[in-house]
């Protein structure tokens, strides 16, 4: 049998492909490189999600940022170990939230332990109470609660740093104000509003339960769910039993 080696040859085994070489011998199909509207449309959607997806990963890398100046500024200021003048005592100090609780980011060293003073002016308690109120007017918290924690967490002090790095008057983990959105920590209302937005979170997340919102407070909400309750810790124990003596519950 004689090959077929002629482009009619061709055709007649193989009809599609000389088809499309007629076709496009005659001018009749557009260049590879031109584009079905379908194909431009999946084209600018990808475009799009690729722009976003690097928006997103510049914030990312803003914030970043801004984490390690605000830890660069903490590093640089002078540190006293000493009480505060009052004597109140100092705060104990939340353990560190386990790991996959929060976004974590890079941070210094711990400073010093149990807890730190941070040279700062202290605040003005006319201020604080105002800090208190609207905070808990906002998340629908009792302001006596609010106090409550600070007093035991801070001692009423802003700039206080425990030697897992907890900062300001609620006494924040890094990761914690990283995702709360906190900016500076030392900032006595910015530390009061993402405390106790992170307070009003836990009181959601255990129906209420204020023992053990408090215990999650201190020692992690995994802690709580592990143990299916407020964990036998002493610290953890006195924590909760000491706000809520100072609440008024026995």
């Amino acid at each position: 049998m004689k090959p077929a080696n002629s482009t009619a040859d061709r055709c007649s085994v193989r009809v599609p492909w000389c088809v499309l070489i007629a076709l496009a011998t005659a001018g009749l199909l557009g260049s590879a490189d031109t584009a079905t509207p379908a194909i431009e449309a999946q084209q600018k959607a990808i475009a799009a999600q690729k722009a976003s997806a690097d928006r997103m990963m510049e914030a990312v890398e803003t914030q970043k940022k801004s984490v390690r100046s605000q830890a660069e500024k903490v590093r640089k200021l002078p540190v006293s170990t000493a009480a505060p003048a009052d004597n109140k005592a100092p705060a104990v100090e939340p353990p560190e939230l386990p790991a996959g609780e929060f976004f974590t980011v890079p941070w210094p060293a711990p400073l010093l332990s149990p807890i730190a003073y941070l040279d700062c002016p202290e605040l003005p308690p006319a201020e604080l109470s105002r800090y208190i109120r609207q905070a808990a007017a906002r998340e629908g918290l009792s302001p006596d609660l609010l106090r409550a924690v600070i007093n035991r967490e801070s001692a009423d002090y802003p700039c206080a740093v425990s030697r897992k790095g907890a900062m300001g008057l609620m006494q924040l983990m890094p990761a914690t104000a990283y995702d709360l959105n906190v900016g500076n920590p030392f900032n006595a209302q910015e530390n009061i509003d993402a405390g106790s937005r992170l307070l009003r979170n836990l009181l959601n997340r255990y129906g209420n339960d204020l023992s053990l919102a408090l215990g999650a407070y201190n020692a992690g909400p995994a802690t709580i769910d592990r143990w299916g309750g407020v964990p036998g810790y002493p610290e953890t124990q006195n924590y909760v039993s000491d706000i809520l003596g100072k609440l008024g519950f026995e």
